[in-house]
């Protein structure tokens, strides 16, 4: 979101650099913000339960690449609300993801656990961008980008109910 959000705005919403800029300083502190709120939420509201909060977490990602992907024009106000929600989530889940990868497993497997889940999480920083950037610049619109990762979401939503349902069997509670 944050590799795309300036081009997004300004070649296909129209609204000017500098604002379009605006909406990715918005996107970086929500994201920052999340960060800390997301952790707050799952400690004091979920009672520590990482995996529910990051499948809300899929579910506001997905809901607002979804709006991105059906906005063809809209003023910057439009966009503050769906950009600051989209930080929020997007960018805010690390905390949340690296404490459920050292949670999942034994104590003294924490550290590659950890490790593991880092290098996946950044191949996808390093494939999916270029990947996004392809298929808009095949298909002409962006729309098709931002499903992209409304459509990984789906995923990502699909595997952390599968998750959470081996984990009831095993009486394990995340």
């Amino acid at each position: 979101m944050n590799t795309y959000i300036v081009l997004f705005a300004y070649e296909q919403l129209k609204i000017s650099i500098f604002l379009s800029g605006i909406l990715l300083v918005i996107s970086e502190v929500s994201g920052t913000v999340g960060r800390v709120a997301w952790g707050i939420i799952s400690d004091r509201l979920f009672e520590g339960k990482r995996v529910v909060i990051l499948m809300i977490i899929s579910i506001i990602t997905a809901l607002a690449s979804t709006s991105a992907a059906v906005i063809t024009s809209a003023p910057f106000w439009v966009m503050v609300p769906i950009t600051a929600l989209f930080g929020f989530a997007a960018s805010g889940f690390n905390g949340i993801w690296m404490n459920l990868a050292s949670e999942l497993v034994p104590k003294e497997q924490a550290g590659i656990s950890s490790g593991i889940s880092i290098t996946l999480g950044s191949a996808g920083a390093i494939i999916i961008p270029p990947l996004f950037g392809l298929i808009v610049d095949k298909t002409g619109q962006f729309s098709s980008g931002w499903f992209l990762i409304t459509g990984m979401m789906f995923i990502v939503f699909t595997l952390l109910t599968a998750l959470s349902i081996m984990n009831k069997k095993n009486n394990f509670v995340i």
